[in-house]
């Protein structure tokens, strides 16, 4: 089933969309395997023609490109992709062996949207994907893991059902018995995580069907901590971490 797109005609509620431009099969499939096992929707294109069609087709929301790519011909094609692209705000990241200053102009020059040296970590290059489809990532990354938390507004206190959790903030399931609490309002909550007890502030930021979204305020160092370990933890980054280089 076609996920159903927005006003804009971009896909809603679909992983972020990873467009892989390599014509060394054996390297497509390592890189294509890779973002995958950490939650993207990955298609791959081996030569000029079918990331040309592939753009034009598919909704893609991020291209990584060498600049070496079809006898250095890379950076050349990127304002090809761009026009031709069925998103209109497709982001491109090149790479390049060479870290030459005037490649990197050059790229940005003609609409690139980030520049990455070879050989990077993998975590360089998913910072620059999160970075780039900031508002579509964030689902890959919630973790969904059954936890109680006890709020408290400094009136009421009550207990909740974690539906799912990420750096950002938490969803909630809330009980019937309580009323749910409107946009805006702040709690104190308490939640254990692997055994430790996490005293952390919140707010209500958006209401869902099926309770509420409540943003962290003031994460304490070790609130942060715990709450780093456990999403790592968790991750399907962490769980593809054999991956890494």
């Amino acid at each position: 089933m076609v996920a159903a797109e927005s006003i804009n005609g971009s896909p809603e509620s679909a992983p972020v969309t990873l467009m892989l431009i390599e014509d060394v099969s054996v390297t497509a499939e390592i890189e294509r395997s890779y973002f995958s096992s950490v939650g993207f929707n990955v298609i791959a294109a081996g030569s000029v023609p079918e990331s040309q069609s592939v753009i034009a087709k598919e909704w893609i929301d991020v291209v990584i490109i060498d600049a070496a790519f079809a006898r250095q011909k890379g950076i050349d094609l990127i304002p090809l992709l761009k026009k031709e692209s069925r998103n209109r705000d497709v982001k491109i990241i090149v790479t390049s062996v060479s870290g030459d200053p005037a490649l990197k102009k050059s790229a940005n020059a003609v609409g690139a949207s980030a520049f990455i040296v070879k050989p990077a970590p993998r975590p360089r290059y998913l910072k620059e994907i999160k970075r780039l489809s900031a508002q579509k990532t964030r689902d890959t990354e919630r973790i969904h893991q059954t936890l109680e938390v006890e709020l408290s507004d400094g009136r009421d206190t009550f207990t909740a059902e974690t539906l799912d959790v990420s750096s950002e903030g938490i969803h909630l399931a809330i009980s019937q018995k309580a009323s749910t609490p409107g946009i805006g309002a702040i709690f104190q909550m308490s939640l254990t995580i692997e055994g430790k007890l996490l005293k952390i502030q919140g707010q209500v930021v958006r209401h869902t069907p099926k309770g509420v979204g409540i943003r962290f305020l003031n994460l304490g160092v070790q609130a942060q901590r715990a709450l780093d370990k456990f999403l790592l933890r968790y991750s399907m980054e962490h769980q593809a971490s054999h991956f890494y280089l």
